[in-house]
């Protein structure tokens, strides 16, 4: 095989592969150099090169925030499978005693297994369980309460599962976008290399002046592209949260709804109250916010207010 020349190898293209907050890092600083030049010939660079350097990180971004919302979406099955068997489930089981004995054909017919059917196995196995639960109520009054909660479960459980597997193709799919993206803003930032060498071949450290060259020896990190960390936070009827972590002022939200009732999210100094025309997340919504668009520069704390006087509001929030 003929082994290519060293120096007609992109190597930005070759580092940053699989590496897109490398990518991020290298090009930043790259266009922040460019931007900063009066020299007429940079000065064309720049504006060649500021499209496509948004571009990529349009798309960067857009991955992020789908990975964001698919681990959201993630720790809220985990959280609405876990309420089912630790509060949920216990619940119906009593009052169904109330009703039918344990034991008895009442009982048999409606929990043949009794709660440890509904409480173990995989998610598939026990929404099928909960699913043929509901089924079993069928038309009995008595139990007509305990179905109508049983469906709202199984209704949050299954939508917060298909907002995860939508995610899920979505990432595969902003993936290759964000690849494509990569290699044309790899090819820009090698051509402005190449002409640098021309413009500056007699005065090499022109040319590292605008290049942050040892980023690209760096060793690949694991946790090159994840985003930050997740939280759940679930605030009491007529109530407000304070979140309890720490964020910078360049900082940028994800947050899931997955309760049933609206959350009002806003930014303050510590005890601040809810301001007029503060941001309001629908039941079942998800959006994208950064900081500056919460509450005034500065604020330090971030809130979440449920209005609801009678039901617990539940959130995830992704500090991206």
């Amino acid at each position: 095989m003929k082994k290519q020349f060293h120096y007609l190898s992109n190597q930005v293209k070759i580092r940053t592969k699989g590496r897109g907050k490398l990518m991020v890092i290298f090009a930043s600083d790259h266009k922040t150099k460019l931007e900063a030049s009066k020299d007429a010939d940079i000065v064309r660079l720049f504006e060649d090169f500021l499209p496509v350097f948004v571009f990529f990180l349009l798309q960067y971004d857009s991955r992020i925030s789908a990975k964001a919302a698919r681990k959201s979406a993630t720790a809220a099955i985990k959280a609405l499978m876990t309420d089912l068997k630790k509060n949920k489930v216990p619940a119906w089981d009593v009052k169904i005693q109330t009703i039918y004995p344990k034991k008895s054909p009442g009982y048999i017919a409606l929990l043949p297994l009794g709660r440890k059917g509904l409480n173990t196995g995989g998610i598939e196995k026990r929404l099928s369980e909960l699913s043929a639960f509901i089924t079993n109520c069928g038309d009995n009054a008595l139990v007509a309460e305990i179905k109508t909660a049983a469906q709202a479960a199984l209704a949050a459980i299954t939508a917060a599962r298909d907002l995860q597997q939508a995610k899920e193709g979505l990432i595969a799919e902003l993936a290759v976008k964000v690849e494509e993206a990569r290699i044309n803003l790899a090819d820009y930032i090698y051509r402005n290399l190449g002409f640098m060498m021309y413009k500056f071949f007699d005065n090499p450290s022109m040319i590292e002046a605008y290049f942050e060259f040892p980023l690209l020896r760096q060793r690949v990190s694991k946790k090159d592209e994840e985003p930050g960390n997740s939280y759940s936070v679930e605030i009491e009827p007529s109530a407000t949260k304070e979140a309890g972590f720490a964020f910078e002022q360049s900082a940028k939200f994800y947050f899931y709804n997955y309760g049933e009732v609206p959350v009002t999210i806003y930014t303050g100094e510590k005890g601040a109250t809810e301001p007029e025309g503060a941001f309001v997340l629908e039941a079942g919504a998800e959006a994208d916010k950064p900081v500056t668009e919460l509450g005034p520069a500065g604020s330090r704390y971030l809130y979440f207010s449920n209005h609801s006087e009678t039901t617990k509001a539940m959130m995830e929030v992704v500090l991206i």
